[in-house]
């Protein structure tokens, strides 16, 4: 019994599934007079039609369009209610996505337009590139040629003439029947057989004066910037040209309030003004802004270490020294914010204003009052991990471009060497260049690596530590160059040498480098060393514990180290790390200067000196 009622549950389900997909189909009519004149596509599909009715079924949320072929034009569609539906264009379109629709019957009543188009008229372009030009009814674009040419039109389906620019100026000048046409973006010219339409799309030259001008004890101090099309300009003195009909932008500094402006002395709508003012001049224009100064205020910021934080003011990088920071703004930039950054957190936030304390610990945005005063204090984090990254042209690579944690903090990447702290796991690094043509290439660890998708131009991977990753923007092949180190007087072994800031472990004395690298070579204070590149004898970086030299390899470079009775003791790694904490050589934080005697044997980096712990 139990297998019958398990049966019957089954076809039960099938059946319900069945029924549920029928439900989800539209059916619908389409009777056209002519299978010739038009094309019909269901989600982009053509489909095979005939003369009368051709039914279709298929899903919700699917595309039906009815486009007319060339010399052909749609007359009216109308539903089986007889409603006459809207052409866009010249052609039907229709969304479904309600079974409601199902069952409806369109009826698509053409035009044979080589037969109907009885009347003519003259058409004449100075540059048909820049004029886009279509009929009313069939929706036909004209294709047109420089100077004159004889369009056929239906002088009852297709009565006007529609004109607009492909540029980024309307059309400059348009004449019928050698009346002037107003000229606006858009132009629709009643049609007239035997009529001419002369179109001059290319402005002359027409250079437009535009001066700048503000109230009393206001000047250009209040312009943040001028752009024309889009450009940037330098703007001397109050005024500057422009063509005509070029698309002008003036930003006003936000330091400023602007309750209107006019152009000629008409005054203009300022509802909706945002701080940038537009326009498209066909003459000189005189561009009153009515500014005035907004009020300076300031807030006093106090933090302990501005590494530990990433700081904006007005969504604005704000840049802090260690100690007291006074910030200058206005009433309408007053917004600052704090959060943590890759090398460290947030511990506490007061706030002090008239001489009463809050505590704001946790609070990442802050507007900003006269004479407050925040103290900011911060925390290290413990990040025991490094790796290299060296960025051939930050300025080539888009806003794409970036480190971060896994907590969405972004480490600031600079041209050149990065030294990356990081815990491991913690980071996701995300490269990408300005183009998608395959001219950038990365490496980590002198191993090309793959864009994220066949083509791309966008990286993105887990660094470890120790790695070297190396991006080179613009450039899909580095050069790459041999260094060579004849050694004499040096035992087997004894020598080593680092290339990207890193020990790597294979034959130093005969390697490879990738573009532009760095490599350092060091010794112990007491050796007797001398270090030529060619015939030119190099001067050591000579302290109380070392003997180093760095060189940047831009060519094969080919080194001679003669040493008497000392050995090569380690390579030297100088990071300009200015604090009392203690690195070893891959960059790893291993303790402080006071824990540095109860460390290994080795070299270690303090500061800006390389130590011997013996």
């Amino acid at each position: 019994m139990k297998k019958v009622y398990s049966l019957i549950l089954a076809l039960f389900a099938v059946f319900t599934a069945l029924t549920a997909s029928a439900q989800d189909q539209i059916s619908i009519t389409l009777v056209i007079d002519n299978p010739d004149a038009v094309t019909v596509t269901i989600s982009n599909q053509t489909q095979e039609i005939v003369a009368g009715s051709n039914d279709f079924t298929f899903g919700l949320y699917t595309s039906v369009e009815v486009h007319p072929n060339e010399n052909f034009a749609i007359t009216s569609v109308t539903d089986k209610d007889g409603l006459t539906l809207s052409l866009y264009g010249g052609y039907f379109s229709k969304y479904f996505y309600s079974v409601n629709d199902s069952g409806q019957v369109y009826t698509v009543a053409t035009k044979d337009l080589a037969q109907s188009r009885t009347a003519s008229f003259t058409l004449v372009a100075d540059d048909p590139s820049l004029i886009n030009a279509s009929l009313s009814g069939s929706g036909a674009e004209l294709s047109l040629v420089e100077g004159s040419q004889t369009i056929a039109f239906d002088p009852e389906l297709e009565t006007e003439l529609y004109l607009n620019s492909t540029g980024s100026k309307k059309l400059y000048a348009i004449t019928v029947n050698d009346e002037p046409f107003a000229v606006d973006w858009s132009n629709t010219i009643t049609l007239a057989d035997g009529m001419t339409v002369n179109v001059q799309a290319v402005w002359p030259d027409l250079p437009c004066l535009i001066s700048l001008t503000f109230p009393e004890g206001v000047g250009m101090e209040c312009i943040k910037s001028v752009s024309i099309n889009y450009e940037d300009i330098d703007v001397v003195g109050n005024s500057f040209f422009c063509q005509a009909q070029d698309y002008v932008s003036i930003s006003v500094n936000s330091a400023y309030s602007v309750s209107g402006y006019s152009f000629n002395g008409v005054p203009q709508d300022a509802t909706y003004f945002y701080g940038t003012i537009s326009l498209t001049p066909e003459a000189d224009t005189e561009v009153f802004i009515d500014a005035a100064p907004l009020p300076k205020l300031h807030a006093t910021i106090i933090i302990d270490n501005p590494d530990n934080v990433s700081a904006t003011l007005q969504y604005q990088p704000l840049p802090l020294e260690p100690g007291e920071n006074v910030v200058e703004f206005t009433a309408s930039a007053a917004s600052f914010s704090v959060s943590n950054s890759p090398l460290g957190t947030v511990t506490k936030i007061t706030k002090t204003l008239n001489g009463e304390e809050t505590d704001l610990t946790g609070s990442y945005f802050i507007t900003l009052e006269d004479g407050m005063t925040l103290n900011i204090e911060t925390a290290d984090k413990d990040l025991p991990n490094m790796f290299v990254l060296y960025v051939e042209d930050v300025a080539a690579c888009d806003y794409t471009f970036g480190l971060s944690n896994s907590d969405w903090e972004e480490y600031n990447v600079v041209e050149g060497y990065n030294f990356i702290p990081f815990n491991e796991g913690d980071l996701q690094l995300y490269l990408s260049g300005e183009t998608a043509n395959g001219n950038q290439s990365v490496w980590l660890n002198y191993e090309q690596i793959s864009p994220r998708y066949e083509g791309g131009s966008s990286w993105q991977f887990t660094p470890h530590d120790g790695d070297v990753i190396k991006a080179f923007a613009l450039n899909p092949n580095p050069d790459t160059y041999q260094v060579t180190f004849n050694v004499e007087g040096a035992e087997e072994g004894d020598p080593v040498t680092t290339k990207d800031w890193v020990t790597f472990n294979d034959d130093w004395k005969n390697f490879t480098v990738l573009g532009t690298t760095v490599i350092n070579f060091g010794c112990e204070a007491d050796a007797q060393v001398e270090v030529l590149l060619g015939e030119e004898v190099i001067e050591l970086d000579k302290t109380e514990y070392s003997q180093t030299f760095i060189f940047t390899v831009t060519e094969d470079t080919t080194f001679t180290v003669k040493f008497g009775d000392s050995g090569v003791n380690s390579i030297l790694m100088d990071q300009s790390i200015e604090s009392n904490d203690v690195y070893n050589l891959q960059g790893i934080r291993v303790g402080t200067r006071s824990e540095l005697n109860t460390l290994p044997r080795g070299l270690y980096i303090v500061g800006n000196q390389k130590v011997t712990v013996k």
